[in-house]
């Protein structure tokens, strides 16, 4: 568990006794293929580590669901509603296995705690955070910019 919780971005260079305070908190959950971890809309209460399998993230878009990610082994999502002002948000998104998966699951308040009480790991975590979210970000920018160039050629 430690091992896959080093491998996700929130808590990579993390000391080993860091990591080990944050599994502490985690929970397993096993899925079998095309089973949903939760869906679009939904209260967002935890975040995720994939820890073996993958997980695929669809968002609704008329009648049709499109694939927007895939996460596997180290991967996290789910961490977008620690940040929401209205605790807990909605999912912006589903996640179903896509494979025999298991997760490792972190509760949002939970990890609060942990970060009221080490306050150096909240930094550290809300550092990660915003650096995921600004790739993110940049990533968007440049696949709306993508888009747009096609459709301006196709007019």
């Amino acid at each position: 568990m430690n091992t896959v919780l080093s491998e996700c971005f929130l808590f990579s260079g993390w000391s080993a006794q860091e990591v080990k305070q944050v599994a502490a908190l985690c929970r397993e959950k096993s899925l079998s293929v095309g089973q949903m971890l939760f869906s679009e809309g939904a209260s967002s209460t935890s975040l995720y580590v994939v820890q073996s399998g993958s997980i695929k993230i669809e968002k609704a878009s008329g009648d049709d669901d499109q694939m927007v990610a895939q996460f596997s082994k180290g991967s996290c999502f789910g961490e977008m509603g620690m940040l929401s002002t209205s605790n807990p948000g909605p999912r912006s998104a589903s996640a179903t296995a896509s494979e025999s998966s298991v997760v490792l699951e972190l509760n949002y308040a939970d990890l609060e705690k942990l970060i009221e009480e080490h306050v150096h790991l909240g930094a550290k975590l809300y550092k990660a955070l915003a650096e995921s979210l600004s790739t993110r970000i940049r990533k968007t920018t440049q696949d709306l910019a993508s888009l747009k160039s096609l459709r301006l050629r196709h007019v």
